[in-house]
């Protein structure tokens, strides 16, 4: 299982479905944010009007959706994509809602608890991070212009924090020990992919010959499999 991380407005959804296109051989699973909607209001909108009072109960069933589906994805080929993970939630959106004083000490005990349980005694590390960067301006941008009802509290200074957050995720590698030997993959997103037919193709390939690389001890990919360009 590989794993594409990013900003909120970097593009994921978009790059998975170009990706999906050009390389069909690869599984694909998007973020599950159906999941998260409740009658009529979600949990990321509440948590976006009022960080202090959802932020715990926001992170802390994000982890339980995202291990549910990580258990799934982990047991699915090696050349499955998911987008984000349990991992960034921890270690970008929870460590972000702690610092900024929207969990209290007690709070986060008690997730940083359940994290640790969960991931050290029933999850496998990926094979391999896809970090699909864009400055947080541009991610701002692409987020207005979507503008889906749960994100029109989003603030650029919210995506700011959450761009350093990813950096030191992503980048830095301040994460548990397994972690830091998982590759991670750089990729440049202020290119317009989902316009440009051969900045698609680009990334794409970049992709698959990251993906082809850390799962060929696997048998996860054959030598011949590339990306298929339909113009």
């Amino acid at each position: 299982m590989f794993i594409l991380e990013g900003n909120i407005g970097a593009g994921k959804s978009t790059f998975i479905r170009i990706l999906k296109e050009f390389a069909p051989f690869i599984d694909t699973a998007f973020e599950p944010l159906a999941q998260w909607d409740g009658q009529g209001a979600s949990l990321l909108e509440n948590f976006m009007n009022d960080p202090k009072r959802w932020a715990y109960t926001m992170e802390t069933f994000v982890m339980s959706c995202r291990f549910r589906d990580h258990l799934r994805l982990q047991a699915m080929s090696a050349m499955t994509l998911a987008e984000r993970s349990l991992y960034s939630g921890h270690y970008v959106f929870a460590v972000n809602s702690r610092a900024q004083g929207f969990m209290t000490e007690a709070e986060w005990g008690a997730y940083e608890t359940l994290f640790n349980y969960l991931v050290l005694r029933y999850c496998s590390a990926p094979k391999g991070f896809i970090y699909l960067r864009v400055d947080p301006e541009v991610a701002y941008g692409r987020a207005c212009k979507r503008q889906r009802a749960a994100e029109s509290s989003l603030s650029l200074e919210y995506l700011k924090q959450i761009h350093e957050r990813h950096e030191r995720f992503m980048v830095d590698h301040e994460v548990h020990e397994e972690l830091k030997k998982v590759p991670v993959l750089v990729l440049d997103g202020h290119g317009d992919f989902e316009n440009d037919r051969a900045c698609a193709v680009e990334l794409a390939q970049r992709v698959v010959e990251f993906m082809r690389d850390q799962a060929s001890s696997l048998g996860g990919i054959s030598v011949h499999d590339r990306v298929e360009v339909c113009i």
